[in-house]
C-alpha cells in the first residue's frame, strides 16, 4: 500500500544521490553522517477525470523533503540535487512554499531548508461484471446546464472548491468568484445531491428543483475556525 510509494521514492532518490541513506521518520536533530529525510506530511485529494472505465482510487501523497550532512553547505547541495531532479520528473509535483513555523516547533526544530514533493498514488479497481442484458428499455432524458455559486461566511466567494454530483461522477471547480458550472447534466431527478470540498472540509447538500427552476443555486459553506 503506502509503503509502495515509500519504496518508489527511495529508489528514485538513490538514482539522484547514490549511496545516500533515506529516512521516512519525522525530521530530528542531531543525525550522524548525511542523508535524506522524506516525511509523509499529508494525504490529499486527487481527482481524476471521468472516463469510460471504472475510475481508479487516487490520492496525492505530500512528503516533506529535508537533508542533513556534516555541514550546512553539503546539506544544501544534497537538497538542491533532489529539488531539480524532482522538477524534471514528469510524475512528481513540487511545492516550494515554506511549511508553517508551528510544524518545525512540533518537531522540536528550528526552520530549515526543505520542499514538498507531491506523488500521485493510484489503486486500480477491477471492472464489475455486468449482468447479461435480456431486454433494453430506452428513455429520452433532457440534458440541461447546472450553474451555482459556493459562498463562505459573510457570503465571501470560495474559489477552488470542488463540487461533485456523486450519482453522475461529474465534478466542477469554482472560479475566483465562487461560480461553478456543469454544461450538461440529466434534468431528472429534480432533487440534486451535491458534495462540496473546500479548505480541507467536505459537506453534502440536497438541492430541490435546482434544474426545474433554471436559476443558479447558492451553496453556503460554513468553514470551521
Amino acid at each position: 500500500m503506502l509503503d509502495e510509494a515509500d519504496l518508489k521514492l527511495k529508489d528514485w532518490a538513490a538514482t539522484v544521490l547514490e549511496k545516500t541513506p533515506v529516512s521516512f521518520d519525522a525530521p530530528t536533530t542531531p543525525r550522524e553522517g548525511e542523508g535524506v529525510g522524506m516525511y509523509l506530511l499529508e494525504i490529499a485529494d486527487a481527482f481524476l477525470p471521468r472516463s469510460q472505465r471504472r475510475a481508479p482510487l487516487q490520492v496525492k501523497l505530500r512528503y516533506l523533503v529535508t537533508t542533513w550532512a556534516s555541514d550546512a553547505a553539503r546539506a544544501h547541495h544534497l537538497l538542491g540535487q533532489l529539488l531539480f531532479a524532482a522538477l524534471e520528473h514528469e510524475e512528481y509535483g513540487v511545492a516550494l512554499a515554506p511549511p508553517p513555523a508551528s510544524l518545525w516547533t512540533a518537531f522540536g526544530l528550528s526552520p530549515r531548508p526543505s520542499f514538498i514533493l507531491e506523488l500521485p498514488f493510484r489503486r486500480e479497481r477491477p471492472e464489475p461484471k455486468a449482468p447479461r442484458v435480456r431486454e433494453v428499455l430506452t428513455q429520452s432524458v433532457l440534458a440541461v446546464p447546472f450553474v451555482g455559486r459556493v459562498l463562505g461566511p459573510g457570503d465571501i466567494p470560495i474559489p477552488g472548491a470542488v463540487v461533485e454530483l456523486p450519482k453522475t461522477e461529474l465534478f466542477a471547480e469554482t472560479d475566483a468568484d465562487g461560480w461553478f458550472r456543469f454544461p450538461r447534466v440529466p434534468s431528472e431527478p429534480r432533487a440534486r445531491l451535491l458534495r462540496v470540498r473546500a479548505k480541507g472540509e467536505v459537506r453534502a447538500y440536497t438541492v430541490e428543483n435546482a434544474l426545474a427552476e433554471g436559476e443558479p443555486v447558492t451553496i453556503r459553506f460554513p468553514l470551521e475556525d
